[in-house]
């Protein structure tokens, strides 16, 4: 299937963050994946402190399982909301392209949680991740929806 999807910006600057586009991270549905915009996640001195994906679309078995926006942060640059500040980079794109998304993330990963909470997010759900899905999301998890304005920091 071929996506439509709008260009991808090539850089989020500010928060004390670059966010330089990568590439799209392709599609497929007969295993559940979407699109993703990819970027990695630059301090302004140009260490790389990880990565953000933000997927377009639904996913035919429903968004509760991976969601629209992945994140990752080395162990390193953990503890300085990295993650919620590249989010709130994104906020305007992905409001643009996607309007409401879903962010999930385990039910164990209190960091990943309070990222979650700080973007102004309404709790939805938890649930059991089923079988079917990718073992890299075997997990409990926990799933938010956001695109209002970012909450407190």
């Amino acid at each position: 299937m071929e996506w439509d999807l709008p260009n991808a910006p090539k850089a989020f600057r500010g928060e004390g963050l670059v966010l330089r586009y990568r590439r799209i991270l392709p599609g497929d549905l007969e295993q559940g994946f979407l699109p993703a915009y990819h970027y990695r996640i630059h301090l302004e001195t140009g260490l790389e402190a990880g990565h953000i994906n933000f997927r377009v679309g639904k996913e035919p078995r429903d968004n509760y399982v991976a969601g629209h926006i992945g994140f990752s942060v080395a162990p390193e640059f953990r503890g300085n909301r990295i993650a919620y500040r590249a989010c709130l980079l994104m906020q305007p794109f992905i409001a643009r392209v996607s309007g409401d998304v879903i962010i999930t993330c385990d039910t164990d990963n209190a960091a990943s949680r309070r990222t979650i909470e700080l973007l102004n997010t309404k709790f939805l759900n938890e649930r059991t991740v089923p079988r079917r899905t990718p073992p890299t999301l075997w997990a409990a998890a926990s799933s938010y929806a956001t695109c209002g304005k970012p909450g407190p920091r």
